[in-house]
């Protein structure tokens, strides 16, 4: 077989059984002639061939590329078929050649390179503490490897389980923990269920030292899940609300990652978006504290809500 053919994926997406595919490829020695949608069990789909105009491609590798893109659907009515199980195969007179795994997640584009920032400027400090907010191993995952190696690490939660060293509410951190306690803290999937995030972020400043880095992932968009306590979506600009001098914090990088489809349930002239990208699943923050706050927010749960977390993991 020849060389590999250059390609890249910028959609897969999948929507009451349709499978949508964009991107581009093109062979650098041999011409794609068709491509096919693969499915395990031997089920294929003929999807043509690259063909439509490229110049942003063309302007990095040449007039080879200047019509490599591509935009497909699938109708896959077949209820068996694993969608998530795609693969793009592109066929040259040479062979056939997979693009892999289309649902495998892409680090480049998404918040995901602002983990290893964290986790870069961490191994970069001397070994401190570490804090954890929202650490129960709900969906089995365990982020302890993020303390570097000598770290001490702590898990909070607002309910006990696995991987959760301390029980309590996030809008009460100085009350769980002593003044400037922590050196780093981090918080996955959190932010959206944090009921008063500005209460939240004068919390925080308290329990952590000058100087500590932080990493928070939330949603920009997302459905509904662990209702009544889902208050919240973050975009990239939102974060300067709760994080700035104000509150002792400076944002060192924000990011928005994970491009949505916002799909109405019914149409109108308002809701009828079509296939704009209106949206992103993701939202992160990396940031550090710069000094103490004098801010104050003497407001309690109990006093704005007679709700709790739910006890078990509700439907969105």
């Amino acid at each position: 077989m020849g060389a590999w053919p250059l390609f890249s994926i910028d959609r897969f997406s999948l929507f009451k059984r349709v499978v949508a595919v964009s991107g581009w490829a093109f062979g650098e020695e041999a011409p794609i002639t068709h491509m096919t949608l693969r499915f395990p069990g031997g089920r294929s789909y003929p999807v043509g061939a690259p063909g439509l105009p490229s110049p942003d491609v063309a302007a990095g590798h040449g007039v080879k590329a200047s019509r490599c893109r591509f935009d497909v659907q699938v109708v896959v009515d077949d209820p068996d078929v694993d969608l998530l199980a795609a693969d793009l195969q592109f066929h040259t007179a040479e062979g056939a050649y997979s693009a892999g795994s289309l649902s495998q997640p892409t680090l480049v584009e998404t918040t995901h390179w602002l983990t290893e920032e964290f986790h870069g400027r961490l191994g970069g400090k001397p070994a401190g503490r570490y804090l954890e907010i929202g650490s129960r191993a709900r969906s089995g995952i365990v982020r302890r490897s993020l303390a570097p190696e000598g770290w001490s690490y702590t898990g909070l939660d607002v309910m006990a389980g696995d991987n959760v060293d301390v029980v309590g509410d996030a809008h009460r951190l100085s009350k769980l923990f002593p003044d400037r306690r922590f050196d780093a803290v981090s918080a996955f999937s959190v932010l959206e269920h944090i009921m008063m995030p500005w209460k939240f972020a004068i919390e925080l400043n308290r329990v952590l030292n000058v100087g500590a880095v932080g990493l928070f992932t939330t949603h920009q968009c997302w459905p509904i899940h662990d209702a009544p306590w889902d208050f919240w979506r973050f975009s990239d600009t939102a974060w300067a609300a709760l994080l700035n001098p104000k509150t002792g914090f400076e944002i060192l990088h924000t990011a928005l990652g994970e491009p949505a489809y916002v799909v109405p349930g019914r149409c109108h002239a308002v809701t009828n978006f079509g296939d704009a990208t209106g949206g992103y699943l993701s939202s992160a923050v990396l940031f550090r504290k710069t000094g103490e706050t004098v801010l104050d927010w003497p407001v309690e749960l109990e006093d704005i809500t007679d709700t709790a977390y739910p006890t078990t993991r509700l439907p969105a």
